[in-house]
């Protein structure tokens, strides 16, 4: 139980990692809509022209 009386517990590393994985998320998920977004800008120059 020496473990659980140090600041760095496998739960708080957990909970830490799953902060950083959600982040990573939401950025991956931010980029699609950006990339998406993007490709529909292209598409209504083209179709203009």
């Amino acid at each position: 139980m020496a473990a659980r009386s140090s600041p760095w517990t496998p739960a708080a590393d957990q909970r830490e990692r799953a902060d950083i994985g959600e982040s990573v998320v939401i950025t991956a998920i931010l980029l699609r809509i950006g990339s998406v977004l993007t490709a529909c800008r292209r598409r209504c120059d083209i179709a203009r022209r």
